[in-house]
């Protein structure tokens, strides 16, 4: 039985910063349905990180926007971020290994959703911490 996503055009809102320190160029966002900003102006930013409660629908939210900006001709990778730890060829769920290359090879901007669906296998912040540094390595 396959499941058709169903878009709700969300809205993000941002969450303040709760101290001043700079030095994370990460804006953050957690989900909505009525408020607060759209994907157009999401993926005009470099780094967001989207949170929001287990079940809210990140996961099909992000991996149909990967799917999408796939389809309209972009690079768009959807990766799992407990599997980067292990082996970074099988951690694509959208793209894969190939393509990832050929963007590298190129000077076109690309588009990275990373997910964790199991967040027992990140069994502490360290694994979480080496699976962005693994993911960085790759990217220069």
């Amino acid at each position: 039985m396959t499941v058709e996503f169903i878009d709700l055009e969300r809205k993000f809102n941002p969450i303040p910063k709760l101290d001043s320190d700079d030095s994370d160029s990460s804006d953050l966002y957690t989900l909505d349905t009525s408020n607060g900003v759209g994907w157009d102006e999401l993926l005009l930013l470099s780094r967001v990180v989207i949170l929001a409660e287990a079940g809210a629908g990140k996961t099909a939210e992000i991996e149909n926007r990967s799917i999408k900006l796939s389809d309209n001709g972009n690079y768009s990778f959807f990766l799992r971020l407990e599997d980067l730890n292990h082996n970074f060829e099988i951690a694509f769920k959208i793209g894969d290994i190939d393509l990832f290359n050929e963007w590298l090879s190129g000077d076109q901007k690309a588009y990275f959703f990373l997910d964790s669906v199991d967040e027992a296998r990140i069994k502490n912040e360290r694994d979480f911490h080496t699976a962005i540094r693994l993911f960085e390595k790759k990217n220069q």
